[in-house]
């Protein structure tokens, strides 16, 4: 029904079927409890996960829901973060020549 706690984390490492967390401070989300005071920490917590590597490379991939105004910065951040940014880079070519395209389909 909702968040149950908050987690924040140093580090966090995605090996098949879990996270694992490193410097770990989590505090519980439940109503009529003080968060801060319920506060957890750890050197390490892992959390199971159906997430893969290659689940969030798919995901990432979908260059239309990025904004062409903000899609520059966003394939700037894919590259340093190690990810492949060429299907960005063709779509925002393609956004870029669009204009062009269409005021020559009108000349024609």
């Amino acid at each position: 029904g909702g968040p149950v706690r908050r987690i924040e984390a140093e580090s966090a490492q995605l090996f098949p079927g879990a996270w694992l967390l490193k410097n770990v401070k989590s505090w519980p989300l439940i109503s009529g409890i003080n968060a801060e005071g319920n506060a957890k920490t750890s050197e390490e917590l892992t959390l199971p996960s159906s997430l893969t590597l290659d689940r969030i490379r798919q995901t990432i991939g979908t260059p239309g829901a990025v904004s062409i105004y903000d899609l520059p910065e966003f394939i700037r951040q894919l590259e340093q973060a190690g990810f492949s940014t060429r299907r960005h880079q063709v779509w925002m070519q393609a956004e870029l020549a669009r204009p062009f395209f269409l005021a020559a389909m009108v000349l024609v």
